[in-house]
């Protein structure tokens, strides 16, 4: 599979290398492993540490031979530098007995496979930029007696949360950059979105999280972009049409377009390079 994605990069590296600014090689590499191999969530649905195992480490592979293949084309073809790196979905993780070393310990051990995994496998030196999603944190609860540790669902205390009953916790953005400005690479938020019909909650969640950025922007972080998901409601794969992560409305029978406030909002937004109280 190295082989075939690395054939397909050359192609698409060759025909349009002169019209791309970013390449990204791979999209959310932990999650898709955890989900499709770990997990059974997504297809194939399996539930096995060691084809998860070799999943990861063939993304790995196939991310540090992309790098090194974009660079080489540039150099050789368009006479000049790429740009080349990989995103990754984080979380901002916690758990509710602090008190608990096992649980401190957990965390740690969570935390690190899951937001560092990736760039362990295949070298920081392999990424020119971070891309980061973003979208909830994880709180983690061992219940007195048990060994596993599960993720609490945020709808059973109530908080606010998504439509697919995510937590809403915009500090923990500000969380992950923080921890990723120690690589001392740029990075840029490739993913940042709220699935929910309540089209001002979408609002406050844009706003709320933007506000964060600041915040890391003024620590010194530095943070070179942001992109908000998704630009329509989309399909998800688990999920299929139900949740509406959209800045535009689509209407599936005529997939007639219609701008949300939301989408008005973030134009705004971007165009004044602000952010804004009253909308």
């Amino acid at each position: 599979m190295v082989k075939h994605f690395t054939s397909y990069v050359k192609k698409v590296t060759e025909e349009y290398g002169n019209l791309v600014d970013f390449w990204i090689t791979i999209n959310e590499p932990i999650g898709y492993t955890f989900s499709s191999y770990l997990f059974g969530i997504w297809i194939p649905n399996k539930n096995n540490f060691i084809s998860a195992w070799k999943v990861i480490r063939n993304l790995a592979r196939a991310h540090k031979k992309s790098y090194r293949l974009i660079h080489k084309i540039y150099q050789k073809k368009f006479k000049k530098k790429a740009v080349v790196g990989a995103v990754n979905d984080l979380q901002a993780y916690t758990n509710y007995r602090k008190h608990s070393l096992v649980d401190q310990l957990k965390t740690y051990f969570i935390y690190n496979i899951s937001n560092h995994g990736f760039y362990k496998l295949t070298g920081i030196k392999t990424h020119d930029f971070l891309g980061i999603n973003y979208y909830f944190e994880s709180r983690l609860n061992r219940k007195k007696g048990q060994a596993y540790t599960s993720v609490f669902n945020a709808s059973q205390e109530e908080r606010k949360h998504t439509d697919m009953e995510w937590l809403i916790y915009p500090r923990g953005i500000f969380d992950v950059l923080y921890d990723l400005s120690d690589y001392k690479k740029p990075i840029y938020i490739t993913e940042n979105g709220i699935a929910t019909t309540d089209d001002e909650l979408r609002i406050r969640y844009i706003q709320e999280h933007l506000e964060e950025i600041y915040y890391a922007i003024k620590a010194g972080i530095d943070i070179k972009g942001y992109c908000y998901w998704s630009l329509l409601d989309n399909f998800e794969w688990a999920e299929g049409y139900t949740p509406k992560f959209g800045l535009v409305k689509v209407n599936l029978r005529t997939f007639e377009r219609t701008l949300k406030n939301s989408a008005h909002f973030y134009a705004k937004t971007a165009r004044e390079n602000g952010l804004w109280w009253e909308y």
